[in-house]
């Protein structure tokens, strides 16, 4: 069921200088953006081997597209948003959290066309179950998008 860790996800007030230090600063290369309606950057997915990823939202925006609480990045006690395991067969991990009464949000695809779930832990921590598709920009990159920063 569960492959590896797919990736790590923080919201931030400054996407330009959180891209800046982890691709420019630790070499860590941009992978693909993930863009709203407008074409605006909404969050950048930057390679850390294999399939496995550091994703960074800009708070302000992806709160505007997907809505929750606009409270303060400041204020957080930590901008992780939650971690997200990479899985091989998603129909058989719903069957498996159904059978162990564990409740779930089926979202099914996202921006970057993989396939998710959402559980959360018990501490109230957010973790996402990602199925990787033939389409998922993961996999693929980018390469149907043009006009990338």
């Amino acid at each position: 069921m569960i492959r590896q860790l797919a990736h790590v996800c923080i919201h931030t007030n400054d996407l330009d200088a959180m891209v800046a230090f982890y691709s420019g600063g630790l070499d860590l290369p941009v992978q693909f953006r993930l863009r709203n309606d407008h074409g605006e950057t909404v969050g950048v997915y930057l390679g850390c081997g294999r399939t496995t990823f550091l994703e960074i939202f800009d708070h302000d925006l992806v709160i505007a597209m997907f809505g929750g609480d606009k409270a303060d990045l400041d204020a957080a006690p930590t901008r992780l948003q939650h971690f997200c395991f990479e899985v091989t067969d998603l129909s058989a991990v719903k069957a498996h959290l159904d059978a162990q009464q564990i409740p779930f949000l089926d979202v099914g695809s996202g921006l970057d066309n993989s396939l998710q779930i959402w559980v959360g832990d018990p501490d109230g921590n957010a973790v996402e179950l990602m199925e990787y598709t033939p389409t998922s920009k993961q996999l693929v990159g980018e390469a149907e998008h043009s006009g990338s920063r």
